[in-house]
Order: C-alpha cells, then structure tokens, then sequence
C-alpha cells in the first residue's frame, strides 16, 4: 500500500488560551497502522527521511474550524493544532 503525502499549514497551540505560535508549511503523511499524522519539512524529506514529528489521532477530537475553508483543528494529547490545505489550481 503506499502512502499520500500532502501539504497543509500548520499552527500549533499549547491550549486555547496560549498565543498562536508561528504558521508553518510542512508536508503530512497518515500513518493507518500507528493512527498518526506523521509531518515533515518538505516533500522530498517525506519521502527519504525520519519525520520532524507526530500528531496522534487515535483518541483525538478533530473539528473544523469556520474561519477559513479546508481548515480544521486536531485536538490530542493537552494540545491543538490547527491544520489549513491549501488547494492549488493547475
């Protein structure tokens, strides 16, 4: 089975009343087996390297956030992070 990588903003919170960290572009790949969104730097990292990290999404609450489309929140472990897709017209 292989894998889809995909790009997406990402903005991390440490919980709703902290400040918003920065806006990062990272490239996500589903990891089904762990139940993780494994993110990394570029799509060629995605392809080649160890991830910069994990996103849990077994026993996450997952919401959309209105403000903007393809938005959504990943609500997991004490932590929110907002994800954006951005989709490019070819």
């Amino acid at each position: 089975m292989s894998s889809k990588i995909f790009q997406m903003f990402s903005k991390k919170f440490e919980n709703t009343l902290s400040r918003l960290k920065g806006r990062k572009r990272l490239w996500f790949v589903l990891d089904e087996s762990k139940c993780r969104l494994l993110y990394y730097k570029s799509e060629i990292e995605a392809r080649s390297k160890d991830p910069l990290g994990a996103i849990e999404i077994r026993g996450s609450a997952i919401s959309l956030a209105l403000e903007e489309d393809n938005q959504f929140v990943v609500h997991s472990n004490g932590e929110s992070t907002l994800l954006l897709q951005k989709i490019m017209n070819l």
